[in-house]
């Protein structure tokens, strides 16, 4: 468009064009959204790998310290069974004759420890289970409000996008208006 200066010469004006991807708004839909929601959306992927490292973390400490406890109980029972022997071997030695009561000592202290084992087994199985039961339900809690969350943020986005649709301006209402100015600048200059 061309439009006479105090100096009587024409000058061009650049050409003003909106640019529209070829599939339609989804280039600068996608622009909006990261200008829009970039740094929530970054914050709350961030907190998520925060959250999932913390839960590793947490998951890795319970299985070290459940390896501790096996490790320290089988330490116990090792020691128990090696006095258990040695009492064993000297009583051996000593009374030969009380075999027979020695017996139903090691029999009993056996039956003892058997039901000891079955009963930490039995806790740490507990245990384990309420670890999984609440990981589990800390995991479903944070998937919910991970999918509040973006059920919000898409409809902030929407709204933001049918605001945006709705306050665009056309290439035609652009010239025209261009026109319009030109025509006004060009009356008032005269």
């Amino acid at each position: 468009m061309a439009i006479k200066s105090k100096a009587g010469e024409q000058e061009q004006l650049p050409a003003v064009a909106l640019r529209v991807s070829e599939d339609g708004m989804g280039g600068e839909l996608d622009k909006v959204r990261s200008i829009l929601f970039g740094e929530q959306i970054r914050a709350y992927e961030a907190r998520l790998r925060q959250m999932e490292a913390s839960f590793a973390g947490q998951v890795g400490a319970l299985r070290e310290e459940m390896a501790d406890r096996f490790g320290s109980v089988d330490q116990v029972l090792n020691a128990m069974m090696a006095r258990i022997e040695e009492h064993l071997a000297n009583d051996r030695q000593t009374n030969a004759g009380h075999d027979a009561d020695r017996q139903a000592d090691i029999a009993s202290l056996g039956e003892r420890m058997d039901a000891a084992e079955k009963a930490f087994t039995e806790r740490l199985q507990a245990l384990e289970q309420d670890y999984r039961t609440t990981l589990a339900a800390r995991a479903d809690a944070l998937t919910a409000a991970l999918h509040t969350q973006v059920e919000a943020l898409s409809l902030q986005l929407q709204t933001s996008h049918t605001r945006l649709d709705s306050d665009k301006i056309d290439r035609r209402q652009l010239a025209t208006f261009m026109n319009q100015l030109a025509d006004q600048l060009n009356g008032a200059g005269a």
